[in-house]
């Protein structure tokens, strides 16, 4: 937000810290990015003791799962949302992530072209390469008015995903598997 002071360029994920969700490449692309003007920011449950993670990047801010209205609050206080999962995501944490302003970082497996168009409310990278992560975070650090922009584009998509479709299609993919396990 505006009224933060520190200029760093705060990148939040959300989720477990698996390498099923792409942590390890969070952190390549981080190692390799080695800027000061960039905080990243972890909230989830540990797969492993915090200090594997601290082993694999030192420099980051964790925060343990928290109440749906903390997690939205830490939302807040950050610029950029990151989604390297090498597995299907939830749509859930990227729409509140843009319904906060962030653009989202997201691979091909874990996002897609209803929750963000590439380069409009956030990019879409390949699946596993922390160079298209890095490479993109880099981008946010160094355009601030297109990221600004971008925030705009991120609120007004989150605001026109339509809850009522985005449930219905919930429910018809639950009722699906309740079908198929009962025959």
């Amino acid at each position: 937000s505006s009224a933060r002071t520190d200029k760093k360029l705060r990148v939040l994920y959300v989720g477990a810290l698996s390498q099923r969700k792409g942590m390890a490449d969070l952190f390549q692309a981080m190692k390799m990015l080695n800027r000061h003007d960039i905080q990243l920011v972890l909230l989830g449950s540990l797969a492993a003791p915090i200090s594997f993670y601290r082993s694999q990047f030192p420099d980051f801010e964790y925060h343990q799962p928290a109440p749906h209205s903390e997690v939205m609050q830490l939302m807040s206080t950050c610029d950029v949302f990151v989604f390297p999962s090498l597995c299907e995501g939830r749509g859930m944490v990227q729409l509140e992530a843009l319904s906060n302003g962030l653009p989202v970082i997201g691979t091909v497996n874990a996002t897609t072209d209803e929750i963000i168009q590439d380069g409009v409310e956030g990019f879409i990278v390949p699946v596993g390469s922390a160079e298209s992560i890095a490479e993109k975070i880099a981008w946010f650090a160094d355009h601030p008015a297109e990221r600004k922009e971008m925030s705009d584009r991120a609120k007004i998509k989150a605001s026109s995903i339509s809850w009522s479709t985005y449930n219905s299609q919930l429910i018809s993919a639950i009722h699906e598997l309740l079908d198929t396990s009962g025959s």
